[in-house]
């Protein structure tokens, strides 16, 4: 009985964590623009209780579990605390000797920070939803509150953005104040106002963090209020958009003729003239005007005509380097760009400024799947090999992931529309696309039978990539908003535009 009544207890201890954890997790990321100054005292009433501001998406910790020695340079504290707190209904900031997070309800309502012996490194966390967005502008003033002590009270800004709300904080070194007070006077204001790095882009649950650390001395309350977080909305790379509509055009090229043929979704059909039969189709916007670029690679030449620029041929490759043009500097135009199977090596020319680079990323028998994974505006070098992925992020280093079979065909695109492409196969034996998407997770979908060539593009114009393949002449498309449609267009020995970058 004793053992049973034991393990009753730990079973009822064991759902009460969980219960907490399941409520931390629950606080809503708020959507940005988000904004907040105290005002409303009625927001917090409970001491160490959030759940009445929980639609707020604030929370505070005390950092009494982050061990830290009084002067700490607040920078190179990054972990983050678990302990909950909040000293609610206070008036006087003179008069509260203990430290960590607490809301003063005084002429100018706030909430505030205070580093002691127990509060080692308090902060609070503003919780935004990033998705959609980059440029994530965070901006705050730092009240200085006590009239009688006088330390020096750091101020950090950091951030992370996982979605378990687990693990250390990134730093933002622009936002640091290097001391918030000013002493026997309780007028002073730093602002803050800074941009955070693009890592911070395009996340369901981003954090942010104002924190102070134990001052050497009698530390000071220090105010954080009028907090606002903005953002610009990330324009979606459209690909294989012709007539700049916002949606992927059905569309094939002809080696019999050299001819493309184009049903623009918002001008109608057109058909131009445009490369020869052995020509490697690279349709890309050139010019960045928002249109896709008709062009061709043909043995190490490349041959553009650019919608808005013209005709241009430029000699940058060889004949056998595998063509992968993209923006890989969020210019807004794609580079020419190859990639050497011999050597595993990608070069990349800038059209704008004539610069060239090149970069070691990968080996013979790779397939080369470059695409913008981690939302920051740029291309990353990226290869598909015998299912695994290996990406060397420009925001977010490399990563290696393991998804797929050697008989797949990789096609890579943003399928929930996040900003990030996710990775992704089709499986030719059973007609199943297998996608890992970065915010929507996992999903397999049957849609297409062992002869079909993979055509995914954002034929709808909703911001996300749509299962379509190509078969004799016939497009099936799956359109994330739309639903399905069937559409004649070509015939069986054409390219499909949409598929020229799928290897």
């Amino acid at each position: 009985m004793r053992m049973i009544l034991k393990k009753q207890k730990y079973a009822f201890i064991l759902s009460l964590f969980l219960i907490l954890i399941v409520s931390i997790i629950a606080l809503a990321h708020n959507p940005i623009p988000y904004s907040i100054d105290w005002t409303n005292t009625n927001l917090i009433t409970t001491d160490n209780i959030w759940s009445v501001s929980g639609e707020l998406g604030v929370r505070g910790y005390s950092g009494a579990d982050t061990p830290v020695v009084p002067g700490t340079n607040a920078r190179t504290v990054l972990p983050e605390s678990l302990i909950l707190n909040v000293k609610a209904n206070q008036t006087n900031p003179d008069a509260l000797v203990e430290g960590g997070v607490a809301e003063f309800e005084i002429a100018n309502p706030t909430i505030a920070l205070k580093g002691s012996d127990t509060a080692h490194a308090p902060y609070i966390n503003v919780l935004v939803d990033s998705r959609g967005l980059t440029n994530i502008r965070f901006r705050a003033n730092v009240r200085d509150l006590s009239t009688v002590n006088d330390a020096v009270q750091q101020v950090a800004v950091q951030f992370r953005y996982r979605e378990d709300e687990t693990g250390p904080f990134t730093d933002v070194p622009e936002a640091y104040i290097a001391d918030a007070t000013q002493g026997g006077t309780a007028t002073q204001v730093t602002p803050i106002d800074v941009i955070l790095p693009p890592l911070a882009n395009g996340h369901i649950s981003l954090e942010i963090r104002i924190m102070t650390v134990n001052a050497v001395g009698n530390d000071e309350w220090i105010g954080i209020d009028d907090i606002i977080v903005t953002g610009i909305t990330s324009t979606p790379r459209r690909v294989f958009d012709f007539d700049g509509d916002g949606r992927s055009d059905v569309s094939v090229f002809r080696p019999s003729d050299g001819g493309w043929y184009i049903n623009q979704s918002m001008n109608g059909f057109t058909g131009i003239a445009f490369g020869q039969a052995g020509d490697k189709i690279v349709p890309a916007d050139y010019d960045g005007d928002g249109k896709t670029d008709v062009a061709v690679y043909r043995s190490g030449t490349w041959y553009l005509n650019r919608s808005l620029a013209g005709f241009t041929a430029i000699g940058f490759g060889t004949a056998e380097d595998i063509p992968q043009p993209a923006d890989f500097n969020n210019d807004g135009r794609a580079e020419l760009a190859v990639f050497r199977p011999s050597s595993g090596t990608w070069y990349v020319l800038n059209l704008l400024t004539n610069q060239f680079s090149f970069v070691q990323f990968g080996q013979n028998g790779d397939k080369p799947v470059v695409a913008d994974y981690d939302g920051d505006g740029k291309a990353d070098y990226a290869v598909y090999r015998n299912g695994e992925w290996y990406i060397l992020r420009s925001s977010q280093g490399f990563i290696g992931i393991q998804f797929g079979e050697t008989a797949d065909r990789p096609v890579p695109a943003d399928y929930d529309g996040d900003g990030k492409a996710d990775v992704a196969v089709f499986r030719p034996s059973n007609g199943t696309w297998y996608l890992n998407r970065s915010t929507a997770g996992f999903a397999g979908i049957q849609f297409g039978i062992t002869t079909d060539v993979p055509a995914p593009a954002d034929y709808d114009g909703d911001g996300k990539a749509d299962l379509a393949v190509f078969r004799d002449g016939a497009w099936y498309l799956q359109r994330s908003t739309a639903g399905f449609t069937g559409v004649a267009f070509g015939t069986t020995n054409d390219k499909p535009v949409p598929n020229a970058f799928v290897p």
